[in-house]
């Protein structure tokens, strides 16, 4: 079963884009899980890259890093409804060569990927 986890990235609560993620919810089927979280409500310290650092490792996510990672691995589809100035309207699915520094934290390998 596709579960859908709505993470909503944009600072202003309530405006269009909390709006037309929600439009966009409304059109998938009846009884769909979804869990909505707002990112402003999570708030994450600044990504730092250690995975060059010899004998540094990771610590296990805990906090607002945990509940964000646990969510996202539990969906099986992730939507970011996010304001990012212009938009552009495509038929294949967005594909961000590289995540933005608040998702670092979130990102798990074995995590279901699209083409």
């Amino acid at each position: 079963m596709r579960t859908f986890l709505f993470l909503l990235a944009s600072a202003r609560p309530d405006g269009n884009t909390e709006a037309l993620a929600r439009h966009a919810a409304d059109g998938l089927p009846a009884g769909t899980p979804q869990r909505w979280l707002n990112l402003t409500e999570f708030p994450l310290p600044a990504f730092e890259n250690i995975r060059h650092t010899p004998g540094v490792r990771y610590a296990e996510p805990s906090g607002n890093e945990r509940v964000l990672l646990d969510a996202t691995m539990a969906a099986s589809d992730l939507v970011v409804a996010s304001a990012t100035g212009p938009v552009r309207c495509a038929t294949t699915p967005m594909r961000w060569p590289k995540a933005p520094a608040f998702f670092a934290s979130s990102v798990a390998e074995g995590a279901p990927q699209t083409a």
